[in-house]
């Protein structure tokens, strides 16, 4: 089954920045591409990146019934994801 085609906010980051929370990106990407391809609408390269997908946790997940992840279908290898509040993940492409 393919991924289906999702926009998300993008913009390049130095090594260290901190997460930009809250804030718009600059950019929009269109994923699951590789940033360099032009369906990406990126086009460049970039060693560091911030991505950003906003979405709402049903009601019903509640904390107690386990962790789940959203299925991300950018993931190329692995990467890790920071969320408000101090949550974090590790995602990998199995």
């Amino acid at each position: 089954m393919a991924e289906p085609q999702r926009v998300g906010q993008f913009v390049g980051a130095a090594e260290g920045e901190r997460p930009p929370f809250g804030a718009d990106l600059a950019e929009r990407v269109f994923v699951p591409y590789p940033i360099e391809s032009a369906l990406s609408g990126i086009m460049r390269h970039e060693d560091r990146m911030w991505y950003r997908r906003t979405f709402t946790v049903p009601p019903s997940w509640r904390a107690d019934q386990g962790h789940r992840l959203p299925p991300s279908g950018a993931v190329p290898l692995s990467s890790s994801g920071t969320a408000p509040g101090g949550g974090s993940c590790q995602l990998t492409d199995s």
